[in-house]
């Protein structure tokens, strides 16, 4: 299986199981982030752009908003990882943790697997992140 031909869906769950290691970090920079903005600032400020929030208030608003969905997604691939086989919990450090960065074949030779199994076991790991997130989309038959 080669990374570029993979399936969009497939990309974004493997995304996921990548941010699991970087969430907590993340949310700690948005939530000092957020902090700083709810500083008072005196600043004059000059005509803002249509994207811009049109208030220190909203942007903090926005700020928090999305801290609680990350907060969410990180919650979700906590318990998710807590409830499937060892075996994913292997795949899944070993393949997506950014501490290791192993392709499939260096995952494979690491956790002493046959490759049919991994690639099956793989399937299954990304199945369950496709669930808890509801990413599953229709096909059409052709």
């Amino acid at each position: 299986m080669n990374d570029t031909t993979l399936k969009p869906r497939q990309k974004q769950c493997e995304k996921l199981l990548r941010s699991y290691y970087t969430l907590p970090l993340t949310i700690e920079r948005m939530k000092t982030s957020a902090e700083v903005a709810t500083t008072a600032s005196y600043a004059v400020r000059e005509g803002q752009s249509h994207a811009a929030p049109s208030s220190p208030v909203e942007e903090v608003t926005m700020k928090r908003n999305e801290i609680r969905l990350k907060e969410t997604e990180l919650k979700l691939l906590e318990r998710l990882r807590t409830t499937i086989h060892d075996d994913l919990v292997d795949i899944w450090e070993m393949r997506y943790n950014p501490r290791y960065q192993y392709n499939n074949q260096q995952t494979i030779l690491q956790l002493n697997m046959e490759r049919k199994t991994y690639y099956r076991l793989v399937a299954q790991l990304l199945g369950h992140v496709a669930d808890v997130f509801g990413l599953w989309e229709d096909v059409s038959h052709e």
